[in-house]
């Protein structure tokens, strides 16, 4: 008979391979993670899919990121001046003066 080989566990592989993402992305990437990344991605094409689908998310991340601070604050502004226009009730009294 011959060899039997196993398929990677679909989960594993996304979270081994957000674990890559994140590790060289880091400050202090080593050499020695650089070749157990290269070992890691040559073991099986899922890795090397895996690997380069969370890569492409992760730059598109990055990207948007602008976007979603401005939007962010676009919404904390129109909130802000929302509550600024409405008057506020203050023990039974609007503004805490006389109705």
């Amino acid at each position: 008979m011959g060899e039997v080989h196993r398929l990677p566990n679909p989960d594993e592989v996304q979270r081994e391979a957000s674990e890559w993402v994140v590790r060289l992305q880091a400050d202090d990437v080593t050499d020695d993670d650089r070749v157990r990344f290269d070992a890691w991605i040559g073991a099986h094409p899922c890795n090397a899919k895996a690997y380069a689908d969370l890569s492409m998310t992760w730059d598109k991340l990055v990207e948007a990121g602008p976007l979603v601070r401005a939007v962010n604050f676009g919404q904390v502004m129109n909130a802000a001046t929302r509550a600024a226009d409405t008057p506020q009730v203050v023990g039974g009294h609007r503004d805490g003066g006389r109705l």
